[in-house]
This record gives structure tokens, sequence and C-alpha cells, in this order.
């Protein structure tokens, strides 16, 4: 039966393509001249707010995909977007775990090899353990024939790359501008005096009504599908009063670049009573920490000196002082109570700046309005613990693009809400089944009762144990499983 399911899966997608080989210039040719000849100049069939990682991965996505490129896609930032890939001595202070899926997006696009080309740096392992018992779990590459995990990248890097990608393509950047009213017109209105309710959605839910932007210079564009990516400060959400809900997690995220006595391959994370510290792979003998802790330690680490940090962090680690801090001055005093199976490179020095944020939980109520869409960070936040945010937002960018060559190819408008629909219930009970999940996680391993502290070590330990379960949540790392067949295809 599976079988014969995926030969018809492969007809239908064969006959797709001979379909769209057809009737795919008429149709985008016709969404194009359409726009152009009914809308002044400062008119854009899609205009995406932010042009940070994920807004300008989705302008490369339509962009690089036949079926959207000849859209007017426009990318709009209160900063100017950077032009060339520079790379710094040291390390990016921000790091990013990429998924497997995030990177086959960046393939996609053409973007990973430039990526590739700058530095990335594969990690081929990742322990895990709790400094409250013996409980630890182990993942290794090798077990699953993989070459490795995943990849962590620097943010100036994925920036840099995307930026200089979708300048090669048919996107406009228009930047830097800062906005400083958005609204959506009422078609029912005196269309002389433009008619745009600013500050709210239409109340009118079959309002056709386009998107207007207006900047503080003095620019206003319109646009048939306003995309907010703009971050967790979404500017686009914010002016529509679009509903958010979520909480603080009372912690902020320190973070720091360090140096170690060898090169590193693995990911590092140790489960503290105050939230949980990780040893990221970078290039050379570098490693990135980000340690997730209360507001009032995190200000407190932040005031130390590069020795005192750096004596903090073998102390979060739990290891040997003989076996992690060697060459750095201090004694054998400390002796661990739960060392992790495998224990972490040594430290050799702190490098650069250190720096904290604030770490909250996020969910807007609904990813798409009439003529309103949100993606990455400004419809939702994550606890980093488990460093998917991101990915998320680039599975985001996979849906929505996605769902926008679905309504081009079907002549539909992909700014109404239910060409949308698609979009928003999928990415969001996605999100959520994941972000519940982690949210479990970090309210298990911060408590402090008995219950909690003996269930969470014997789960660590029984999931070790056994690698088909191990197997699935390696799976959920990798984030297989996203579609990817029309994006950057010429067809």
């Amino acid at each position: 039966m599976r079988h014969m399911m995926l030969r018809c899966s492969n007809k239908k997608l064969f006959a797709s393509r001979h379909a769209i080989r057809h009737e795919r210039n008429t149709t985008t040719t016709l969404t194009r001249n359409f726009s152009a000849h009914t809308y002044p100049s400062n008119y854009f069939d899609i205009l995406i707010v932010g042009g940070g990682m994920v807004g300008a991965a989705l302008a490369c996505a339509l962009g690089s995909t036949k079926m959207t490129s000849l859209l007017k896609i426009g990318v709009l930032d209160s900063l100017p977007l950077g032009n060339d890939v520079k790379l710094t001595e040291l390390p990016d202070l921000r790091v990013y775990s990429l998924s497997h899926a995030t990177v086959d997006l960046f393939k996609a696009i053409g973007v990973w090899k430039e990526m590739e080309d700058a530095r990335v740096t594969p990690y081929r392992s990742m322990h895990v353990w709790d400094s409250t018992g013996n409980g630890n779990i182990n993942f290794r590459a090798a077990d699953y024939q993989l070459d490795n995990l995943g990849y962590i990248v620097e943010h100036n890097i994925i920036t840099s790359v995307l930026h200089q990608r979708l300048r090669k393509l048919n996107v406009e950047v228009l930047a830097p501008l800062a906005i400083e009213e958005i609204g959506q017109q009422d078609e029912e209105k005196d269309k002389k005096a433009d008619g745009t309710n600013f500050g709210k959605m239409s109340s009118r839910k079959d309002n056709d009504g386009l998107m207007t932007v207006k900047t503080k210079s003095g620019d206003t564009f319109t646009t048939k599908l306003l995309v907010g990516a703009d971050g967790a400060q979404s500017v686009v959400r914010k002016a529509l009063s679009l509903p958010i809900s979520g909480w603080s997690y009372g912690q902020k995220a320190v973070v720091q670049v360090v140096s170690l006595q060898q090169p590193n391959s693995s990911a590092w994370q140790r489960f503290l009573p105050s939230g949980p510290i990780a040893l990221l792979p970078l290039f050379d003998n570098y490693s990135s920490i980000v340690w997730s802790t209360s507001t009032q330690h995190a200000d407190h680490l932040l005031t130390l000196s590069d020795q005192e940090f750096a004596s903090e962090l073998c102390k979060a680690f739990m290891a040997p002082v003989s076996t992690m801090c060697n060459g750095m001055g201090y004694g054998s005093k400390f002796n661990p109570l739960s060392p992790p199976t495998n224990i972490p490179p040594t430290i050799e020095s702190v490098c650069g700046k250190r720096a904290a944020f604030p770490l909250k939980r996020s969910h807007v109520d609904e990813y798409a309005y009439q003529r309103v869409a949100l993606v990455g960070d400004a419809a939702h936040t994550i606890h980093p613990l488990a460093g998917q945010g991101v990915n998320l937002g680039f599975g985001d960018v996979v849906s929505l693009t996605n769902n926008i060559i679905s309504a081009v190819y079907t002549g539909q408008d992909f700014g109404q809400r239910s060409s949308l629909r698609m979009y928003a219930s999928t990415r969001r009970e996605e999100n959520e089944r994941m972000m519940s999940g982690i949210n479990l996680i970090n309210n298990l391993f911060t408590s402090p009762l008995l219950v909690p502290t003996v269930v969470r070590n014997l789960s660590l330990s029984f999931t070790d144990s056994l690698s088909p379960l191990k197997k699935v949540f390696v799976d959920m790392a990798l984030g297989k499983g996203n579609n990817l067949a029309w994006i950057g295809s010429s067809v």
C-alpha cells in the first residue's frame, strides 16, 4: 500500500510539473502585469517588513522560485542591509544551531555553499546531563548513519549571505526606513481619501483593501500581502494590535565566546537548578557559551571579570577542575556530584564581550489575517534550551512560501485570509507542539522538588538506553519533513 501511495504521489507531482510548465508564465505574468497597470509604483505584491534572517530567507525563497519570482517583492527594514560577508577574527557573539531541514532550505535558495565557504561548524555529538543526579543522555551522529547532527553558524554570516543573495534576485530592498503607521484600506470608504484605517485591521472580514505602510521619511507603500518578519518586538504586530499571549521565564541567557585547549565537535548541555548551560562548538578552538539562569544571577555574571567568569563556568559544568580548568590558576577543591559520561573540553580563556538577553515565551493567536502574515519571532518566541527557535522561523518560511506558490499556481489571491489558512493552521499547531514540549522540559529541570528531580534523571537514563526512542528525538531535532519540492525550482 505504501509503495502504491508513493507511485500515485509521484505521478501527481510529475503531472503537476508538466501543468505548471504550460501555465506558470501566464499565471505569474498576469499577476505582475495586473498589479503594474492597476496600482502605483509604490505597490508590492508582497512586502516583507524585517530583513533579518527569517525575513531575508523568505524574500530569497520567493525570489529564487520561478512560480513567484515575477511577483513584485520588497523587503523593508529600519536598518541598512549588508552587502558583503565580513569575517571577524573572533566569532560573532550570536550563534545559532541550524537543523538539517534549515540547511536543506538554504541549499534550495542558493545560500548554503556561501555559508560553508565562510565558516560553519558541524557538531557530531551531543551530551546532556543533570546537575542533581546521574541522569544523562548522549547522541552521536554516527549511530544514525549521519555525518553530523546539525551546524552552529554565526549570526553575521547567515544574514550577510542572505542579504547578498536577495540583492541578486528580483527583490527590492527598502532600507533604512522606519515605519510610522500601518493600516488597511477599506474599499467601502471614499477612495479619494485613501480610506485607510491605521492602527488596526479592518473589522470587515470580507474587506479586500490593500495594506498601507507609511514610513517616517514620508514614503507610502501598498501591498497585497504584508509579512511581519520583524522580530519579537514586531512593529507590524503592534501597529495592527494583533493579539499575542505568553510569559517571562524570569531568566536571561548569558552569551560568551570561549577558547578551548583543543577543537570541539560536540554540543554540551548541563541542566542546573536555575537553568541550562550549553557549550556549542565553533571554528578552530572557539566555542560559544549560552547560560540560561535567573535574571539576578545573569546580571551578576555580567559584572564579573573574565577570570571570575571562567571560574563560574567551571563550577557550572560540574567537571573536575583538574580536567576542565587546568592552566587557569584554580585548585582542585571543587568535586562534582554528577560528572557527565564524557568530560567537556578544557576551557583556556574567555574571549571578547559578554551579553545577556531576557527569555520569554510568546505565541500569537493567529499567524495570518486578511492580507497580513506573521513569521519567525514576530509570531513566536521560545526558550533557547533546545536551540530550535530560529529553526521554527525557517520552518515558517518554507510553509508560507509553499502556501503562496500554491495560490499563484491555482490563480488565487495569495493575500486573502482563506488562501493563507493552511499556513496559519499548520504552522501554529506544529510550533505550539514544539513550544509546549520545550516549556515542559524547562519546568521539569528547574523544579527543586524531589519527584520531578527523580523523574527527570530516570527519564534521561531510560531514554539513553532505548535507541528507538532516542531516534525519535534525533528526527525531531533534524527537522526533516519540510516540503521543498518547489522552493528554488526553475519549473
